[in-house]
């Protein structure tokens, strides 16, 4: 969000609380944000591909009756 909004510093109301923004900046930092999202969208889904093949492998690993196996995606991987 702080990216954003530093590159609009032409919209008045952009540093405001959303509450207090006009709906065309509200409009903005919405097609903003999808676009950010967008661009990350195959980064992010490798991150997530992985951390899941992680899971599954550790949980084929286990030896019968152990407990689930559990984990997560952590940002940034390590």
């Amino acid at each position: 969000m702080d990216a954003i909004r530093k590159a609009h510093p032409e919209v008045p109301d952009i540093n405001g609380d959303v509450n207090d923004m006009s709906q065309s900046t509200r409009d903005l930092l919405r097609q903003e944000r999808a676009a950010f999202r967008i661009d990350h969208s195959s980064e992010w889904g490798r991150i997530i591909a992985h951390s899941l093949r992680e899971v599954v492998a550790q949980g084929l690993a286990r030896e019968p009756g152990q407990g689930p196996a559990e984990g997560g995606t952590k940002w940034p991987p390590t």
